[in-house]
C-alpha cells in the first residue's frame, strides 16, 4: 500500500500498483471457513479496459475497498 491515490497489491500478474481513480468496477467472490483464513477471489476492472486478477484476505480487501471509495470521494 502506498498513498492515498495508488495501492499496491499482488495480482496473478505480480506485484501491482493501481491509480485508485481508474478502477471503474471490482468483483469479489468469497471463499473460505471457519477452519480456513477467509480469502476472495478479486477481478479490478479499469477505465481502459485492463482487468487484474488475484486473490485478498477479508482485512486486505476490507483496506482496499475503504481506499477505494475514498478516492472515488475525492475525484469526483
Amino acid at each position: 500500500m502506498m498513498s492515498k491515490e495508488y495501492y499496491e497489491l499482488k495480482t496473478d500478474s505480480g506485484l501491482t500498483t493501481i491509480r485508485l481513480s481508474d478502477i471503474s468496477a471490482v468483483t469479489t467472490e468469497g471463499s473460505g471457513g471457519i477452519l480456513t483464513k477467509e480469502t476472495f477471489k478479486i477481478a479490478i476492472h479499469l477505465v481502459s479496459g485492463t482487468i487484474f486478477t488475484g486473490t485478498m484476505t477479508k482485512e486486505n480487501k476490507e483496506s482496499f475497498m475503504k481506499k477505494w471509495t475514498e478516492a472515488w470521494k475525492y475525484a469526483v
